[in-house]
This record gives C-alpha cells, sequence and structure tokens, in this order.
C-alpha cells in the first residue's frame, strides 16, 4: 500500500485532487476510490498509472560480494523515448574497511548516444574488490546534455571474506600458582591480517 486517503472532498462537480508520491522508473500502479453520499449512495472506482523514466540505468551488480573479488561493472541505459538522447553515465565506489577507514574509487565515465526507444549495454571496467572491506556503496548517475541529473542508482553491497577463520588447535590448561606457557605458531598458510589467539578463564569446567 503506497498511500491511503481515508477522507477526500470533492467540488461541486464531484471532482477532487490528490496528490501522493510515485517512483520515477517503469512502475505500474493500481488506484482505487471509494465515493459515498449521504447514507444510501455510494460507489467505487478504480484506475491503472504506470510512469517511467525518459531514461532508466539498470546494474547487473549483485548484492554480495566476496573481499578479493574482480568485478565487471556493466549496466544497462535505457531510452524510453521516441527521440534520440545523448548524455553521460558516471559512478563512484565506496569501501568501508573492518577497522573502519572509508576508501573510494571512481568509474570512468561513458558518454552514450541512445536511439530512439533503445538500449546500451555500458562496461565501466573492473573493481577490485579491498581485502580489509566489508561493505561496498555504489552510486551510478547518468546526465543528460545539459549536465541535469535523468536516473541515480544505488546499491549497497555485503562484502564477505573469502576465508573464513577456522580453529587449528584447542587446549585445555589447569591454571596454579605457576606460570602456564602454551606455544603457538602462525600457520604457513594463514593471511597475517585475520585469525588470532582467544583465552577464556573459568573457575571451573562446571561454569
Amino acid at each position: 500500500l503506497l498511500t491511503w486517503m481515508p477522507r477526500v472532498k470533492t467540488d461541486a462537480n464531484g471532482q477532487a485532487i490528490v496528490r501522493f508520491p510515485m517512483n520515477g522508473s517503469l512502475t505500474r500502479f493500481r488506484v482505487v476510490a471509494v465515493a459515498h453520499a449521504g447514507v444510501d449512495k455510494f460507489g467505487m472506482g478504480e484506475a491503472s498509472i504506470v510512469t517511467q523514466q525518459d531514461v532508466s540505468v539498470l546494474t547487473a551488480l549483485g548484492q554480495v560480494a566476496r573481499q578479493g573479488d574482480l568485478l565487471t561493472v556493466q549496466n544497462t541505459v535505457r531510452n524510453s523515448t521516441k527521440s534520440a538522447m545523448q548524455g553521460t553515465l558516471s559512478g563512484k565506489v565506496r569501501f568501508t574497511h573492518a577497522d573502519g577507514r572509508v576508501t573510494s574509487v571512481d568509474l570512468p565515465a561513458r558518454s552514450l548516444n541512445l536511439g530512439p526507444q533503445g538500449s546500451e549495454l555500458v562496461t565501466m571496467g573492473d573493481v577490485a574488490i579491498p581485502d580489509s572491506a566489508v561493505k561496498a556503496d555504489y552510486l551510478l548517475e547518468y546526465k543528460d546534455s545539459s549536465g541535469k541529473v535523468v536516473d541515480r542508482v544505488a546499491l549497497v553491497q555485503d562484502v564477505k571474506p573469502a576465508i573464513w577463520p577456522r580453529t587449528w588447535m584447542a587446549q585445555l590448561n589447569q591454571i596454579g600458582d605457576k606460570n602456564t606457557l602454551v606455544s603457538v605458531e602462525l600457520p604457513s598458510e594463514a593471511r597475517k591480517d585475520q585469525g588470532g589467539v582467544r583465552v577464556s578463564l573459568m573457575p571451573s569446567l562446571a561454569s
């Protein structure tokens, strides 16, 4: 349900103007109106509304990626008008890292000449997902020849570790008055930025 207006007053001709937000991209809406007058007059009417932008950007990017992935950024730009359109598609990727840092990469802009009711598959290069990234935010913008933003696409990509940490050794020790020494060593094939040693202390095994 997009919007609900329980009380709309009509004019002397039984007409009313209502305003509600609609998506700019290709979307179909169903509008239903229920009217009544007095205690014994009722009526209902409905209609369908289709909205679409002059130019739409559809991205092929997924919502999940892995650290270390190399992704090719491809987008389809569609012209829904009966006239040729000229414009530019640009983009930016912002990475959030595990330590809180934020870095960004600008995607190379592409100039487009779209025919009437035509579309074009646009490749904007490859994006390397950093090994420490946990999230990637993509922002794509299509601007017409006058520089006006016609369509904007924002996508949040969840970045998962390519290699999940796993337990290589577990040891149970009884701590007494003397020092307890446990020898640990980083496996030769382990990544230095992941994993670690976890120590837990408890008064008894029954705790």
